[in-house]
């Protein structure tokens, strides 16, 4: 086996720092899926992580991720920029972005190739060096095979000798010259694999159209990796060659996710929250100024929407200065309001006002649901209220 190691040789690798002088660059690139998985440009940076639409990735720094992704998830080598996936998602293309910190560079010393006629191994750079060397013997040999041919008349056994040379040096250099054929064609072969590589993700970016039936009318005669996207849609399509325009991703989809609590996307995730809150819980309000009688109040009120209680608080503007006031909320569904049907209490015991409390001790809940149409009273314990209490407000916070 021959090597050839050279300490002088190591590898090239160009990192940018990350910061405001030399920052990460945002990288969008178009690859399809070989031997489950994929090669980035350049080494991503682990902190922005790596998203590819219709996919999820497993955080392999988790103790409990799974080592083989699922139909529609990932894993990323993030020292060296490998993508793997499901063996099921084996030659689909995929659009990935991702932050670039810099890449990896290997020299041609460290890229073998196997010797058809025997088991030994080589590497890309001593086959270099090994056609070079025979060149240069070759050409030695044929200018000493002139040199020789010209004294030939000087004598025949010096003609002899200065033949057989000649043929000895035409033998050497056939044989150099296969084996740096030989160095050629491999070279050609690794030239046309990069190629086809670049030609199955490079992106040519033209002008959008409006749909996608005007693709085929502003381009016909795309070249490979030309990339155009349809407005009506926000999907953008890639030429893949023999008439195919194939859909590599969607820019309202992919490129600018939805907004999320975490996520801004569409709208800020601020916003979303808010906006969020807002259509998930409501308040429901009793107001009474004044308690003038025990019993049933004349407040009422209808739910226009299913819910669940999540907390009641109850104030006063004035408390009561003599007794305490007890009161209960009742509930009846909306088909047997109007009706002799029994109201129900929401509470296991009272809502109670103690003097000179401006704030109402609130029981455990009986019960929390609530449903389309159920209408909502008060309702006052015997004797257990004080007419100059003033300002009683009653808040119930439902989620739907």
């Amino acid at each position: 086996m021959a090597f050839n190691f050279q300490y002088n040789d190591p590898l090239l690798i160009e990192w940018r720092k990350g910061d405001e002088s030399d920052p990460y660059i945002d990288r969008t690139e178009t690859h399809k899926i070989i031997n489950n998985r994929i090669v980035l440009t350049e080494i991503p940076a682990e902190f922005h992580r790596v998203e590819i639409y219709g996919y999820s990735e497993i955080d392999q720094r988790k103790p409990d991720s799974r080592p083989i992704p699922l139909e529609d998830e990932f894993i990323v080598t993030y020292y060296n920029g490998f993508i793997t996936f499901h063996p099921s998602q084996e030659h689909k293309t995929v659009s990935v972005s991702y932050k670039g910190r810099g890449m990896i560079q290997y020299p041609a010393s460290r890229i073998y190739a196997h010797n058809p006629n025997s088991d030994v191994v080589e590497n890309l750079q001593h086959i270099i060096d090994t056609a070079l060397i025979k060149i240069i013997e070759v050409g030695d040999s044929i200018e000493k095979a002139l040199d020789a041919a010209q004294n030939a008349n000087m004598a025949a056994e010096g003609a002899f000798f200065a033949t057989s040379h000649a043929n000895q040096a035409t033998e050497m250099a056939l044989s150099a010259s296969d084996k740096a054929i030989k160095a050629s064609n491999n070279a050609d072969e690794k030239a046309d694999l990069a190629y086809k590589a670049a030609m199955t993700t490079r992106l040519i970016w033209l002008k959008p159209v409006d749909k996608y039936d005007d693709i085929a009318l502003a381009y016909p005669n795309p070249e490979i990796g030309s990339t155009t996207m349809v407005l009506s849609t926000g999907s953008r399509y890639r030429f893949e060659g023999d008439g195919i325009w194939k859909e590599i991703d969607n820019y309202t989809r992919g490129s600018i996710p939805l907004a999320s609590e975490k996520i801004d996307g569409l709208m800020s995730s601020d916003d979303f929250n808010l906006m969020h809150n807002k259509l998930q819980y409501r308040s429901i309000h009793f107001v009474i100024p004044t308690i003038t009688m025990d019993g049933v109040q004349k407040v009422i009120t209808s739910v226009p929407f299913d819910c669940k209680i999540k907390s009641i608080k109850a104030i006063c503007n004035k408390p009561s200065s003599a007794s305490p006031t007890h009161l209960f909320i009742e509930k009846i569904s909306g088909n047997s309001f109007g009706t002799h049907s029994e109201w129900e209490k929401i509470t296991d015991s009272p809502i109670q006002f103690k003097a000179d409390h401006y704030s109402a001790f609130i029981p455990p809940l009986l019960i929390s649901a609530i449903k389309k149409d159920d209408v909502l009273r008060l309702f006052v314990e015997v004797d257990k209220f004080d007419p100059l209490q003033e300002g009683i407000s009653i808040q119930i916070d439902v989620v739907l």
